[in-house]
C-alpha cells in the first residue's frame, strides 16, 4: 500500500510490481482491513457508518476483478524467472537493474544537468547530419551484401544499444524516486527484445515525470545512434565503417518505431502517462469491442472511456498486431526465409499460424462480450455466418498478383534463374517476365530485367551462401534448384542476386496455400 506522496494524490495498491490500482482513501482503509481476521459484520463496524453491505461487496468485487485479493498461493511475480504477459509476450528475468544503476548514479546525475543534456542532444543530432553527408555511401551499404564480420558487429552493437535503452528507463525512474524492478529478455509478438520493468512509475505523482521515464529509452537510442553514425561517417569505406553506418540507421529506426502508440511500446506508455489513464489500450479496445458488438449484434454498449477518439484508437490497437505479424514481419522476412528451404517454410508457416491465432482470438473476445452485453444468440449466429461467408467469398474472389521468388546467376555471359525445389514453380513458364534485383542486406534495388527462355532442367547447383542471403561468406553448400535459362537484353550490374518472376494472377486462398502451406507439405 502506497500512501499519497502529495496532497490530492490517490492511494496506490500494488501487487508485487505487476499491478497498480489507484484507489480512494476509503478503499485504502478497506484494503488495510482485509487481513482475513474479520467477517463482514466486523469489517462494517470498523469502516464506519459510510459503509454498508452493498458498498463493501462492490469494493471486494473491484479488488477481485483487478486480481488484488490474495488467494493463498503467495505467488511472487518479480522473483519468477519466466513470466507470460498477455497477449503475446514471454519474459525471462535476468537481474535487478536498481543495484547496477545505483553504482553509476554520479554519471547519471551528470547527464541530467543542463550541460549534460546539451551534450546528449548534440550527439543525437550529429549522427543524422553525418548520415546525410554520406548518403550515397549509406545507400550502397544498404543495397549490397555485407561481410559476416560487419553483420556480427551490427548484432553486437544492437544488443548493447538495446541494453542501454532499457537501462535509461530504469535510470530515469530512479532519478525521480522510483525503483526499476526487473531487467531481462523477452519474445514480443514473436520478436526477440529486452525489457526493463518500470511499473513503479505509476507511483510518481507528476505525470510529466512518467512521460520522461517512458521516453528515456528512445532518447538514449538517438544518442547511441548519433555517436555510432558520426563514427561510421568519419571512418573510411571498410567493413567497420559500413557496420557502424548500418547500426546507426537501425538504431534510429528502432527509436522511431518505439514511438508507435498502438502496441505496448514506449510511445504507448508515454501517451498513457500523459493522459493519466492506466491501462489505456485495454480500455480503448474494450470500448471498440462493445462498439462492434452493438453495431453487428445489437448488444448494449459498455464504455470505459468517454473520449471520442477511444473507439477509433481501440480499433487500430486491435488491428495493429495483425499488421505487425502479417503486414510487416512476414512480408519483410518471407523472401529471406524462403531462401532457407524447408526450415524457412516452417518458420513462415509459424508466422502465418500466429497471425491466424491472433485474429481468431480477437473475434472470440468480441462475440463473448456481445453475448455478455445482451446480444441475442440468433442474431450472433446469423451475423457471424454472414461474416464467415464474406471472408470465404473474399478468399475465393479477391485477385492476388503472384510472384515467385528465386535467385539469378550470370556466368560466362549466360544468365540462369534458380527456384528452390521445395517452392511451387508451376506458374513459371517460358516467356515469364523476371525482375533482377540486388541481394542487399536491407534494400533490393532493380538491376535488370529478363525473360524465361526454356522449360526447367532440374539439377543440383553448388552455391555459396552469399548468393542466397545478403552475407559475404563462402560455405560451398549445395542446394537443389529448378534451373531456367534467361534471355537478358542487357547484362545486369551484379553477377548474382534475387529474382522475382511474374506468375500471373490467382485467388487469395490459392496464394495463401501456395506461399505458406505448400512449401512445408512439399518438404
Amino acid at each position: 500500500m502506497h500512501p499519497p506522496r502529495n496532497d490530492g494524490d490517490p492511494w496506490v495498491l500494488e501487487w508485487d510490481g505487476r499491478r497498480y490500482l489507484r484507489i480512494s482513501e476509503d478503499l485504502a482503509r478497506c484494503a488495510e482491513l482485509l487481513t482475513g481476521e474479520y467477517d463482514q459484520t466486523e469489517l462494517l463496524a470498523l469502516l464506519g457508518s459510510r459503509w454498508d453491505a452493498e458498498t463493501l461487496e462492490q469494493a471486494l468485487v473491484e479488488f477481485q476483478t483487478k486480481e488484488m485479493l490474495d488467494d493463498g498461493r503467495q505467488r511472487s511475480f518479480s522473483s519468477r524467472r519466466v513470466v507470460v504477459v498477455p497477449p503475446m509476450s514471454i519474459q525471462l528475468n535476468v537481474l535487478d537493474p536498481s543495484k547496477l544503476l545505483s553504482r553509476i548514479r554520479p554519471v547519471l546525475s551528470a547527464l541530467g544537468t543542463r550541460p549534460g543534456q546539451l551534450v546528449t542532444w548534440v550527439l543525437a543530432l550529429s549522427g543524422l547530419v553525418s548520415l546525410a553527408f554520406v548518403a550515397d555511401r549509406v545507400r550502397e551499404v544498404l543495397a549490397n551484401p555485407l561481410p559476416l564480420k560487419s553483420l556480427a558487429l551490427v548484432a553486437i552493437g544492437g544488443f548493447v544499444g538495446t541494453v542501454i535503452h532499457e537501462l535509461a528507463h530504469g535510470a530515469t525512474l530512479l532519478h525521480y524516486g522510483g525503483r526499476p524492478r526487473r531487467l531481462g529478455v523477452m519474445l514480443f509478438y514473436c520478436v526477440p527484445a529486452f525489457f526493463c520493468d518500470v511499473s513503479d512509475g505509476w507511483l510518481l505523482s507528476n505525470r510529466m515525470h512518467r512521460v520522461r521515464v517512458a521516453l528515456a529509452g528512445i532518447f538514449a537510442q538517438f544518442v547511441v545512434a548519433g555517436i555510432v553514425g558520426t563514427a561510421g561517417a568519419l571512418l573510411s569505406d571498410n567493413f567497420l565503417g559500413d557496420a557502424l553506418l548500418l547500426l546507426a540507421l537501425g538504431t534510429y529506426l528502432a527509436a522511431v518505431i518505439n514511438l508507435i502508440p498502438f502496441v505496448k511500446l514506449d510511445g504507448y506508455l508515454a501517451l498513457m502517462a500523459y493522459l493519466d489513464i492506466p491501462n489505456l489500450r485495454d480500455h480503448a479496445m474494450h470500448d471498440a469491442r462493445t462498439f462492434l458488438g452493438h453495431v453487428l449484434f445489437g448488444a448494449e454498449r459498455d464504455r470505459r472511456l468517454q473520449q471520442r477518439w477511444a473507439v477509433p484508437y481501440g480499433l487500430i490497437c486491435m488491428a495493429f498486431p495483425l499488421y505487425i505479424i502479417g503486414g510487416v514481419a512476414l512480408t519483410l522476412w518471407s523472401g529471406m526465409l524462403q531462401g532457407l528451404g524447408a526450415v524457412g517454410a516452417v518458420l513462415i508457416l509459424g508466422f502465418f499460424a500466429g497471425l491466424l491465432f491472433v485474429a481468431i482470438s480477437g473475434v472470440g473476445r468480441i462475440l463473448a462480450l456481445a453475448r455478455r452485453n445482451g446480444a441475442s444468440l440468433t442474431r450472433v449466429v446469423v451475423v457471424s455466418a454472414l461474416l464467415v461467408g464474406a471472408v470465404v467469398a473474399a478468399l475465393r474472389l479477391v485477385p492476388i498478383h503472384q510472384e515467385v521468388s528465386g535467385y539469378y546467376l550470370v556466368h560466362d555471359d549466360k544468365a540462369q534463374l534458380l527456384i528452390p525445389k521445395d517452392r511451387d514453380a508451376e506458374n513459371v513458364a517460358a516467356g515469364s517476365h523476371v525482375e533482377l534485383r540486388s541481394n542487399g542486406v536491407v534494400l533490393r534495388t532493380s538491376v535488370g530485367e529478363a525473360r524465361v527462355a526454356e522449360t526447367p532442367d532440374t539439377g543440383a547447383v553448388s552455391l555459396d551462401l552469399q548468393e542466397v542471403m545478403p552475407v559475404l561468406i563462402d560455405t560451398g553448400a549445395t542446394l537443389d534448384f529448378h534451373t531456367y535459362d534467361l534471355d537478358v537484353a542487357e547484362p545486369p550490374e551484379l553477377s548474382a542476386g534475387v529474382a522475382r518472376v511474374d506468375a500471373g494472377d490467382t485467388t487469395l486462398d490459392e496464394w495463401l496455400y501456395d506461399r505458406h502451406i505448400a512449401p512445408v507439405l512439399n518438404w
